[in-house]
């Protein structure tokens, strides 16, 4: 009489696209995730599983052996963690250095308890440590951060012995090779050995419905697409869509008493000074741009536009020699000012995509080109202002080589000066809270 299932204690309870994935028998699934899915917990639980099956089928004198493979030493630091969390009472030794741990998997056909090897391991030098070991299961966290070389020449060949599995699992990052490997699963002639998912993020059941639409009121477009809908994005594209909606034909006014922002992105010879200036109804009002003015002049000009625009806030870029002109900004009365450092990541990485919200959401107003002419090279920049998704995950926003970024960074400051008065929200930071309930998992599989 066959035993029944045994249920395991693991703090984890699969939601539908969860348990979809576990169930499925293709050697090779991909899964595409949005942010917040659910797969921190699903990827260690599912090779332990896989490793499992391996139970009745590995002689006793072979180990049974699993990797999951991250990016960083940051990633396999979570993914070390998750497992921790999941395995507990399961791990009969571990390695907290070296990120190993003995787990429990089940019983053989003779009766007795076999246990296995899961392995935690860095991608950042490539295939480099991932060679030499035969194994059962292999699954890759972010995979669309990771070089192919760590799979291709490294991962592959270990499974090839006792036909491991493995799964791959990530958000999208263009169309690199995980987008290769998604499109192996999909389609009427698809390989029978793969199988793909794409799973945005609400999906998951235990995403909060107020986040969702928080989050997509204040993301721009392209990145709510590949952050939260999982979709795969070119690597290389226009950061500022529907231009069209924000253009106004009607020449821009000064009116006494209107609040102002001033945007001031600074430069000395090879590029240009932006100084742009949108109201409080986020209407373009004043743009200038000037080159190689020694800094005296330049801290002249901007004095001038401030008295020109009372009231008004200054937002002045910060990087490089922008800091000593900034000071001296300050020394000489100009406020309120802030300094935002667009040389950094992160910073751009906000200002620009505040600017890209307001366009997408017809917050702002410039007049087209054709009723300013001489304005036509601010049109021209945001046209070509693109996006690019680094190794690292990071997004890069940048003007073409050769062309110049001074008006969209002006203007992406000019609007982050008024974006409260606009009715934008900060940007929304990600909390570290995994959106699954705990409950018990029952083990898909049982071996007597």
């Amino acid at each position: 009489m066959p035993s029944k299932p045994t249920v395991i204690n693991i703090p984890y309870m699969p939601h539908a696209g969860q348990l979809e994935c576990h169930k499925a028998k293709e050697r090779f699934r991909v899964m595409a995730n949005g942010r917040r899915w659910g797969k921190t917990l699903w990827l260690p639980t599912e090779i332990r599983q896989i490793m499992r099956d391996y139970v009745p089928i590995l002689p006793r004198t072979e180990l049974i052996r699993g990797w999951i493979v991250a990016p960083t030493y940051d990633h396999v630091q979570e993914d070390w963690r998750a497992a921790l969390q999941l395995f507990g009472p399961l791990i009969i030794d571990r390695n907290i250095a070296e990120k190993w741990m003995h787990i429990i998997l089940g019983k053989d056909l003779t009766g007795q308890m076999r246990t296995g090897l899961m392995e935690f391991k860095s991608a950042e030098r490539g295939d480099v440590g991932l060679r030499g070991a035969g194994l059962v299961a292999a699954g890759f966290d972010e995979c669309a951060l990771i070089g192919s070389e760590a799979w291709e020449l490294g991962v592959r060949a270990a499974l090839a012995i006792w036909r491991g599995r493995a799964c791959f699992v990530s958000t999208p990052r263009g169309r690199n090779w995980f987008w290769d490997l998604w499109l192996k699963g999909q389609g009427v002639s698809r390989d029978p050995d793969w199988k793909s998912w794409c799973f945005p993020s609400n999906t998951n059941p235990y995403f909060p419905a107020d986040e969702w639409e928080a989050i997509k009121a204040s993301t721009p477009e392209l990145t709510f697409r590949q952050e939260y809908l999982a979709e795969f994005v070119e690597n290389s594209t226009s950061v500022f869509q529907r231009l069209d909606g924000v253009a106004t034909f009607v020449p821009p006014r000064q009116e006494p008493g209107m609040i102002h922002s001033i945007g001031v992105d600074l430069a000395r010879t090879q590029d240009f000074t932006g100084i742009t200036v949108v109201n409080a109804r986020g209407e373009l009002v004043d743009v200038h741009r000037s080159k190689e003015l020694d800094w005296a002049y330049q801290k002249q000009i901007i004095k001038t536009f401030w008295a020109r625009y009372q009231p008004c806030r200054l937002e002045v870029d910060s990087s490089g020699v922008g800091d000593v002109i900034e000071s001296d900004l300050r020394r000489d009365g100009i406020a309120p000012m802030d300094a935002v450092r667009t040389g950094s990541v992160t910073e751009k990485a906000q200002i620009i995509e505040q600017l890209a919200i307001a366009i997408e959401q017809g917050l702002i107003r410039i007049p087209h080109e054709n009723v300013i002419p001489s304005w036509k090279w601010l049109w021209d920049e945001l046209r070509m202002f693109t996006s690019e998704q680094l190794p690292s995950g990071h997004i890069r926003f940048s003007a073409p080589q050769g062309k110049h970024d001074d008006g969209v960074i002006s203007l992406a400051l000019a609007v982050w000066g008024i974006r409260s008065m606009l009715g934008m929200k900060h940007p929304i930071k990600e909390e570290k809270s995994p959106y699954t309930t705990w409950g018990q998992y029952k083990e898909l599989q049982d071996h007597p």
